[in-house]
């Protein structure tokens, strides 16, 4: 019994070291599009399926260790009086997907959205282009 149970631990680190040799640190970084949200849903498989033998401790421990420290400190800041040992898988990354992820206003989207340059020209600019394109196709009919 000893004998499988040191198999079964074995087993679990090896499928940790796999998982940690392939899964990059998440560093939350907004402005380059590094949020929690994306860096999982890019993993999210290898850890689920390749790591499917591991239990959801495991998953939710492995999660915590490929946090950077500014993140991990803050999840586990949130989570308190709780340890991170006391939230399993789902519960961590639902956590973390509405603690490390991009926080913008409606107006600031809205702001973005009207800042977009379409091949060079801001949105007034490419709207006269269109017209102009527009005008001169309707003169040839």
């Amino acid at each position: 019994m000893l004998a499988a149970l040191t198999t079964q631990k074995t087993d679990a680190t090896g499928i940790i070291n796999s998982l940690n040799n392939r899964i990059p640190t998440f560093t939350y970084a907004p402005e380059d599009g590094e949020i929690f949200d994306k860096w999982f849903g890019r993993h999210e498989d290898t850890i689920k399926l390749d790591g499917a033998d591991l239990d959801d401790a495991a998953k939710a421990r492995f999660i915590l260790t490929k946090l950077d420290k500014r993140e991990a400190e803050q999840f586990r800041n949130h989570i308190l009086p709780k340890s991170p040992a006391d939230v399993n898988f789902e519960d961590t990354i639902q956590m973390l997907k509405k603690l490390i992820n991009e926080t913008k206003s409606l107006t600031r989207l809205r702001y973005e959205l009207l800042s977009v340059k379409i091949d060079g020209y801001d949105r007034k600019e490419y709207t006269g282009l269109v017209k102009v394109v527009l005008a001169l196709l309707n003169g040839r009919k």
